[in-house]
């Protein structure tokens, strides 16, 4: 029901609560209560039985319906027993009859009378029937109208809650979208060092991005964030921090001082410094952020958070980095360090969301961290794209057709 329909329906009720149906085959029976009726103030609906007043009343309303019992055609109580069962407004039933008989009453009562008058009656006699039945219509008409204006209320409510949830649908593939087209693509960034991302968005967006670039001829930078929540906040504040940490233009860039490439830490601690601010919207990251050496190996990570990430070297031993550190955006004054680490010729380093290590099979049983680093420690001799690809299919067929409650990232660095 819409609120024209409402008011529509309000008015149809407001209208007829001054309107009897008189039901009587006797038409000087009929003239005289009519008659009666219309000194009282009442409009006056006539029909000679109850076949007649059942038309009538499927297409109009009537506050009371004012029948005599015995009638050819369709008798008043069929007529009333009718009007009860299809609820045509429901309007106060009086039957007009000269039985006194308990069965009679009982069998008027079944069939939903909602009081009797015995003939002969006079004036009087009628009108403070007709006043009862008119008083309990209308208060049957405010709790009819309350009822249909909460109902409309909550129709209304459960639309806009629909149309909302529709436009956030929208809203987080628009930024699913956004997120995706701003990952690095199929880039060599240097001959002695093949990078890869893998990265599937969750149905509710999460907030993980990674991104590697050339900082200078001699080092390549590389992080993996993921930003604590889900839905549009989480992916607006993703998209701000991929913009943000960008090596280009390299004198507006914060990956970049006066000596030249910054720190890790140095880097995620002015991160941190111009997004605590955002601590009154309960917003955060967890971080990785690094910088290796392409030509000897050497590098260094700031770990904020994040899970830590491993080192694979050629003979399949794996080695975990980091030393855990505070999320970015929690405290003003948190203190991050940088963590040292050489990769040898042939050495992967991994970094990954928890999304990956949080995945749950159907037996809610999680993905883990040692079998990730297991299956990629196994797969160390594959072509770098390869193995991140297939290792990424085992964590899906893990998942099997579970719901992904989060993002799942992860980037892998192999000196060549």
């Amino acid at each position: 029901m819409h609120e024209t329909d409402l008011k529509q329906n309000e008015t149809g009720l407001q209208d007829s609560i001054n309107r009897v149906l008189v039901v009587e085959d006797s038409a000087t029976e009929r003239f005289r209560i009519a008659a009666l009726l219309a000194k009282l103030g009442y409009e006056v609906i006539q029909t000679e039985n109850g076949q007649e007043a059942m038309e009538w009343l499927k297409g109009n309303r009537a506050a009371i319906v004012l029948s005599d019992w015995s009638m050819p055609v369709m008798t008043g109580l069929e007529l009333c027993r009718w009007v009860k069962q299809e609820a045509f407004g429901d309007p106060y039933f009086i039957l007009v009859t000269g039985r006194d008989t308990t069965s009679d009453l009982v069998a008027g009562m079944e069939a939903g009378a909602d009081d009797f008058i015995a003939k002969p009656f006079n004036r009087e006699e009628l009108r403070v029937r007709l006043i009862a039945g008119q008083r309990m219509m209308k208060r049957m008409m405010k709790m009819r109208q309350s009822l249909e204006r909460q109902n409309l209320e909550l129709q209304q409510y459960i639309e806009r809650e629909a149309r909302a949830a529709e436009q956030t649908k929208q809203d987080l593939a628009m930024a699913s979208e956004m997120l995706v087209d701003l990952l690095p693509g199929d880039v060599t960034l240097t001959p002695s060092m093949n990078i890869t991302g893998v990265f599937k968005p969750a149905a509710a967006i999460g907030g993980d991005f990674y991104n590697f670039f050339k900082l200078d001829e001699q080092h390549i930078g590389f992080y993996l964030l993921d930003v604590a929540g889900h839905g549009i906040p989480s992916a607006l504040l993703s998209f701000t921090l991929a913009r943000t940490i960008l090596p280009t233009p390299r004198n507006e860039s914060i990956l970049f001082d006066q000596a030249g490439v910054r720190s890790p830490s140095s880097v995620v601690s002015e991160l941190n410094k111009r997004f605590v601010s955002h601590i009154s919207s309960g917003q955060y990251f967890t971080i990785i952020y690094g910088v290796i050496d392409v030509a000897s190996g050497n590098g260094k990570i700031c770990q904020a958070a994040h899970p830590h990430p491993f080192m694979i070297s050629t003979d399949g031993t794996t080695d975990t980095l980091g030393d855990g550190g505070l999320p970015v955006g929690i405290l003003p004054d948190a203190d991050y360090e940088d963590t040292l680490f050489h990769l040898p010729e042939g050495g992967r380093l991994v970094v990954f969301s928890d999304g990956i290590t949080e995945c749950e099979n159907p037996e809610n049983k999680p993905f883990g961290t040692e079998r990730f680093m297991n299956i990629m420690a196994a797969r160390r001799l594959e072509p770098l794209q390869q193995a991140t690809d297939l290792a990424f299919q085992e964590v899906l067929e893990w998942q099997a057709n579970g719901e992904q409650n989060d993002d799942m990232t992860f980037i892998a660095l192999e000196r060549t």
